[in-house]
Formats: structure tokens, C-alpha cells, sequence
């Protein structure tokens, strides 16, 4: 193992971070909880264990965002965790966060091998939902991570804080191997190594952080006095990339959040600005900033097509992901970035009254987005349905609102015919896609596919009648074979809908029994199948939520699963790839 080097600096780093954690963390850490775990446990242990989940929720807290008291009840840590000593799901970032933490007053916290592969394995069992080694904390958590593990699109952080520099070798390798192979081709589960530098660095940032002052040139600006000062106008896109890279964390302090990388809508924010950079001011919703205080110059006094200001202690309350979307595809063609221009509001404290910066802040990141989806309440297809529905005294719902869904039959909704008509495709990477991205089902060409004028009411209501009755027979199944059908309820509903394509698409079949016969026996076959399928073949270093995301694999169990039922695929399968 490569050894650990602690300079008298690094000690220094420690100590301060110790006395961090007695001040500010030690107070949402339970004592009489640790003790009930280990009646005799010594004063020096018990300081350990406090220090190691302070690092835990120190490292989530400048991770997350969120405060201690929201963290607290994520510590799993006790002498039978299974390797675990946190668990959070964040349902704002739709992120399960699994973490393991090392903490030494002595500057050698010591990863050692067995250490790391008694957590990866911990993961596997977690991420495959078996608790049989789980200790009560966990087991107390189990609707939540199921909830989690099988939501839409989650992201899993595999966190590793601990007060060492960094990690040997072998143990980062050890780590991004296990991670390469739960993910497959997918990626659904990230690694960060929270250490000291990282720690450190954020503890500086919290304490000694200095207030961004910066100058502006607005164009065509505009001002509002009363109650409060506020100034709004247009701001050239590099001055926003600089002003992002010389400040990148203090900048978004009062935000609810950072910015969280390049995920799909991040990459349609960069796409725009070096694609389009003179249309970017109309494609974007724009920032909103917060300071302390504004001073406008006497430059070009009296005119309102450009004004020079000074804001004073700055921060991003709305709009993080614009600016740090900017920066990113600065770094990439500033001379892109230099011809565009973003919409900003300026807000001043001056004057406001306490927790008016917080209010704000609130109001301006509660406001619902826009979703791709969204737009599709547009399109003449989609009019065409619910109008032919109306006409049948059904319910055809497009548009997002906040009434419950009520699954019956005279309600029926545009997801549920979505994924319905990818698994009805003879092609299985349909159905993979309304698993790993059903967004990418609704982009053009696929989405004209789906949804075009040869699609009739009778032949939505019978796919989706069986696409529901997958799902409820799914639920009544054993824990084991639920968590597994429940990540592959897209495949399985493909196999089944290509095994009845004439009765589905028949106008006149009497699909409630054809739910209680055939389909019967067909959900039951199916799902064994499946299951069986991925016992044998996909259990070592694999998770049903990548399995199921995985093109590849999903084709190699549904052609399995046909030569299992006699129907051997004597030709290669198309693939939307081909």
C-alpha cells in the first residue's frame, strides 16, 4: 500500500478540522446511541467513531448543501453496518449517496484493502436490495432506498471521506473497477473521494471566504427603486464566464445549489451557446444575483443603452447552472462564448429587512421548470388523442398538472401510452430507452414513430390495460423477483406485447379477457423467465437498475428468454443503433 506522508502543515489541517467538529458537529451526534451499540466502550473510541461521522457529515454537508440537522439521521455507522457508515437519498438532486468514512487525530487514517472490498461488497448488497446483513439502521431506511434504487434516472454517489491526502493506488483502482462493472455501458454510479485537501479547502471557503466584489456593463438597462433598489439588463457571456471562474464556489453560497455538472440539460445550455451564440439571449431565462450594494458610474450618464456598475459581495441566487454551463463552454470556445449575451436582475440589500436575501432566494428556485416533455402538449398528434378520447367519454391527459393520477378505465396519461408504445416495438432497444431515458422517446424521429396519425384510441387503451396489469402483477411478487421485474418491467412488457401483437392491435378484441386468460399465464412464464435469465448470468458485479439500462444486455436476455420459450432467433436482432 503506498504510504502516507503528513507534513507538520498537515497535522496543522487536522487539528483544525478536529476542533470543527467539536464546535459545530459533535452536537448532532448521538453519544447514548454509539454506547447502546458498545455497552464498554472507552472515552478515546468513542471521541473515533464521533470524529468519523462528523468527516461523514462534514464531506455530505459541502457535497449536498444541506444542513447538519437534515444529514444527522443518514448515519448508519455502527459494528455490524456491512461496510456502510452513511445513507442519504436527496430527492432535489434524485441522488442516493452510499458512504464509508475514515477519520485519524493522528493523520493516518489506514484504507486498507479489506476495509474498501467490505464496503463495495456492502454497496453491491445495497443496490441489489438485500438486507439480510444489514444492521437495524439500515433496515429503518429500506422503503427509502428501494424508493430510491428504483426511481427514474438516479444517480448514485459512492462517497469516500476520510483525513489522508488521498488513496493508494491499489485502492483507487480497486474502487473504479467495482464501480466500471455495476455500471456496465451505464453510467448510474459515481465515486468522489472526499479527503483532507478537499475538507480543508472547504473549511477555508466556509471561514475565510472573501466577499466577490465586481464590476458590470449593462446594457439596455433598467432600474427599479422602490421598495428595494434593483437594476436589470444585458451582460456579455465571457464576463459571466470570468466572473465564475475566479469565484467558483462563494459565487453560488446562497444558492440552493452548485453547479451539478454536465447532465443532459446543462449540455443543451453549452450546445446552445456554441451552436447559436447570438440567439442564446432568447433561448435562456437568464440570472438573478445578490449583493450587498450597488454603485452605478457617472459613465454615460443620463442614457440607458449601457451603464458601468459595481456590485459589492455578489453571490448567484437563481441561474447556477446557467453560469456554470457559460463557464464550461467558455473553457471550450470563448470566442463562442464572447459573442453571446445572458439577461441578468441584480437585487441590493440595501435597506431590506432580515432574511430577505433567504426569501428571495426560496421563491426564485421554487418556481417550476419547463420540461421537454412539456412541449409536447403542442404537437397535432397529441391534440388529435385527446380529442378522440373525449369523443369516447374518456380522459386523455398530455398536460402536467398537480391532480393525482387516477389509473382507470376512463383515465389514461401520455407516459404511460409512451412507454407502452416503445415496448410494443418488435425492437427491444425501444423499451431499454423508456428504462435508461425516456426522455430520448419524445425527440423527433422517435417520437414520430410512436405517435402518429395510425394510432387509434382502442389500440393505446389495450397496450396500456396491459402495460398496467404488468405492473400490479409485479408488485404482488416476492421481494427478490420484484426488484428484479420491477427494473426490467420494459423488457418483460416487449416480450409479452410481441407475443399477442394481433390481439393487441385488433379493434374489436375483448382485451379484459384476454387479461384474465392468456395474459395470466403469459406474466407469470415471463417474469420467471427473467428472472431466471438474470440470476444465472448477470448477478456477479451487476445491479438490475444498470442491467436494465444496458442496450446490449437487454437484447441477450430477451433472445435468451425466446430460446427458453422455443422460439429460437435464427437472425441477428436489428438495433437502433444498426
Amino acid at each position: 500500500m503506498q504510504k502516507q506522508y503528513y507534513t507538520p502543515m498537515g497535522v496543522l489541517h487536522i487539528s483544525r478540522l478536529k476542533t470543527l467538529f467539536e464546535n459545530q458537529i459533535f452536537e448532532f451526534i448521538s453519544d447514548e446511541k454509539i454506547k447502546n451499540q458498545k455497552a464498554k466502550i472507552s472515552n478515546e473510541e468513542l471521541e473515533n467513531i464521533k470524529l468519523s461521522q462528523s468527516m461523514l457529515l462534514f464531506s455530505l454537508k459541502n457535497i449536498t448543501g444541506l444542513e447538519y440537522k437534515d444529514l444527522k439521521n443518514s448515519i448508519v455507522d455502527n459494528f455490524k453496518d456491512n461496510g456502510i457508515d452513511a445513507i442519504f437519498y436527496s430527492q432535489t438532486n434524485n441522488t442516493l449517496y452510499i458512504c464509508q468514512s475514515k477519520f485519524s487525530k493522528k493523520g493516518n487514517p489506514n484504507m486498507d484493502k479489506g476495509e474498501t472490498l467490505k464496503f463495495l461488497e456492502g454497496v453491491n448488497d445495497l443496490l441489489t436490495l438485500d438486507f439480510s446483513k444489514f444492521n437495524e439502521n439500515v433496515r429503518n431506511l429500506k422503503d427509502d432506498i428501494e424508493f430510491a434504487i428504483n426511481t427514474p434516472n438516479i444517480r448514485i454517489q459512492i462517497v469516500l471521506s476520510h483525513s489522508g491526502n488521498n488513496l493508494s493506488n491499489e485502492i483507487e483502482i480497486l474502487i473504479r473497477e467495482k464501480i466500471e462493472a455495476l455500471n456496465d455501458t451505464d453510467e448510474v454510479i459515481f465515486f468522489e473521494e472526499y479527503n483532507l485537501v478537499k475538507a480543508y479547502n472547504d473549511l477555508k471557503e466556509s471561514v475565510n471566504g472573501e466577499p466577490i466584489n465586481t464590476e458590470f456593463d449593462i446594457s439596455n438597462w433598467g432600474i427599479i427603486d422602490e421598495p428595494y433598489k434593483s437594476y436589470y439588463g444585458i451582460v456579455n457571456c465571457g464576463k459571466i464566464a470570468e466572473l465564475a471562474e475566479n469565484n467558483s464556489k462563494r459565487l453560488f453560497s446562497k444558492n440552493l445549489r452548485s453547479f451539478i455538472g454536465i447532465n443532459p440539460i446543462n449540455l443543451d445550455i453549452v450546445k446552445s451557446l456554441i451552436n447559436k451564440p447570438e440567439d442564446f439571449f432568447y433561448l435562456n431565462n437568464g440570472i438573478v444575483l445578490l449583493c450587498k450594494e450597488i454603485i452605478k458610474s457617472a459613465y454615460n450618464s443620463g442614457k440607458r443603452d449601457i451603464g458601468k456598475f459595481t456590485l459589492k459581495d455578489v453571490s448567484i441566487i437563481n441561474g447556477a447552472q446557467t453560469v456554470g454551463s457559460i463557464k464550461y463552454a467558455f473553457n471550450k470556445q470563448p470566442e463562442k462564448v464572447n459573442n453571446s449575451c445572458v439577461f441578468v436582475k441584480i437585487i441590493s440589500l440595501e435597506n431590506a429587512p432580515n432574511d430577505f436575501d433567504k426569501n428571495i432566494t426560496i421563491a426564485s428556485n421554487t418556481q417550476n421548470k419547463i420540461e421537454k416533455r412539456d412541449f409536447i402538449s403542442l404537437d397535432k398528434e397529441q391534440n388529435r388523442l385527446i380529442n378522440e378520447f373525449y369523443l369516447s367519454n374518456l380522459n386523455y391527459h398530455v398536460k402536467r398538472d398537480d391532480n393525482a393520477e387516477v389509473k382507470n378505465d376512463k383515465n389514461y396519461y401520455f407516459e404511460e401510452a409512451s412507454v407502452s408504445l416503445a415496448c410494443f416495438q418488435e425492437n427491444i432497444d425501444f423499451s431499454t430507452y423508456a428504462k435508461r431515458e425516456i426522455g430520448k422517446l419524445w425527440e423527433d424521429e422517435t417520437y414520430k414513430l410512436l405517435f402518429n396519425s395510425k394510432i387509434t384510441v382502442q389500440f393505446l387503451i389495450n397496450i396500456i390495460k396491459i402495460f398496467r396489469s404488468i405492473e400490479n402483477y409485479i408488485k404482488s411478487l416476492d421481494e427478490k423477483q420484484r426488484h428484479i421485474c420491477t427494473h426490467g418491467i420494459f423488457l418483460i412488457s416487449n416480450i409479452i406485447f410481441n407475443n399477442h401483437k394481433n390481439v393487441l392491435s385488433n379493434p374489436n378484441a375483448k382485451i379484459n379477457e384476454f387479461i384474465d386468460n392468456d395474459f395470466k399465464q403469459d406474466i407469470y412464464r415471463i417474469c420467471h423467465r427473467v428472472t431466471e435469465v438474470y440470476l444465472a448470468k448477470y448477478t456477479h458485479n451487476k445491479i438490475p437498475l444498470s442491467v436494465f439500462k444496458n442496450f446490449v444486455l437487454c437484447r441477450e436476455i430477451k433472445n435468451t428468454v425466446l430460446e427458453l420459450e422455443g422460439k429460437i432467433i435464427t437472425n441477428k436482432q436489428p438495433t437502433l443503433f444498426d
